[in-house]
């Protein structure tokens, strides 16, 4: 979790509030389809990576899993429609950092408990964050593109995967070290960000 916190984002597979033994009393699993949830609209990486764990796994068991979006309110409506689930082992879940996130941004208001209603099952993967730019921001390495934010206050915008998410508050943290007016867009999810940012309607990411 420590990295999560520093530079690097994490996804994993986790399953909405069974126990152990829910397995035991249906026989062998998986005898029907699965469903994995992922907290965000298609095309983004979690997106991608549910997907790709949801092929290795149709093929390690035999059985289908399909992957359900539901993307919004920084991964908190696809989250808690996990902990919501049956707790037979037939929906399981992607999250990323914002799962650690949103209990300190939202506390009470949270319609789940990250602690009590979810099994750990696999980290799928981790990454460091990077920066990009759109090309007409016309920088080469990140002083220029700090020189030129700290040159246009409050010009630049950049999109992030929602609030509370890890891009949301890697940005955060970049404009309050170097002192950077910047606006923040949130997106459902990553894949609408890169969108945009190939388009120009945001510069930066």
């Amino acid at each position: 979790m420590q990295h999560h916190r520093r530079t690097f984002i994490g996804r994993a597979l986790v399953l909405g509030s069974a126990a152990p033994w829910a397995f035991a009393s249906t026989g062998a699993y998986p005898d029907k389809t699965v469903r994995i949830i992922v907290p965000y609209p298609a095309g983004g990486a979690t997106d991608n990576l549910g997907r790709l764990a949801g092929q290795a796994l149709q093929q390690a068991l035999g059985q289908s899993f399909i992957v359900d979006n539901k993307g919004g309110g920084g991964t908190t409506i696809g989250t808690r429609a996990l902990a919501q689930s049956e707790p037979d082992g037939y929906t399981l879940g992607m999250i990323d950092s914002a799962f650690t996130i949103n209990p300190g941004l939202l506390g009470a208001r949270l319609a789940y408990d990250t602690q009590k209603d979810f099994t750990p099952i696999s980290l799928i993967a981790s990454a460091q964050f990077v920066l990009v730019t759109h090309p007409s921001v016309q920088v080469k390495d990140l002083a220029g593109f700090l020189a030129k934010a700290k040159a246009e206050p409050g010009t630049l915008a950049y999109g992030s995967a929602g609030v509370g998410s890890g891009p949301h508050l890697a940005g955060e943290q970049l404009a309050q070290q170097a002192g950077l007016k910047v606006i923040h867009i949130p997106y459902k999810g990553g894949g609408t960000v890169i969108s945009d940012l190939l388009g120009g309607q945001v510069q930066f990411a």
